[in-house]
């Protein structure tokens, strides 16, 4: 349930997400780098501020769990896909 941010260059633990209550099974990384998508097996998405390492909001709609994420090129819609035979796409209202 927890999220562990590494720094690729110098191998150290930048820090870690805290808020998912069961097994994350997927995560995506918007392009403009700003914001990290999370899914698993309690259903839901959260998505976090990477710049704060905070929880931004929770996503809720799928009935099974949530097995992929991918965010558009401009960052601004998330797909979601899930067990439940669905994909989903969230956007900014």
């Amino acid at each position: 349930g927890e999220i562990n941010l590494w720094n690729t260059h110098s191998g150290q633990n930048q820090g870690i997400l805290k808020g998912h209550s069961d097994t994350v099974k997927a995560l995506a990384i918007a392009p403009n780098g700003k914001v990290l998508a999370s899914g698993g097996n309690e259903r839901v998405i959260k998505l976090w501020d990477l710049a704060t390492q905070t929880e931004i909001c929770t996503l809720t709609g799928h009935t099974e769990y949530v097995k992929a994420l991918a965010f558009s090129p401009d960052s601004k819609l998330l797909v979601s896909g899930s067990l439940d035979d669905t994909l989903k796409i969230w956007g900014a209202a």
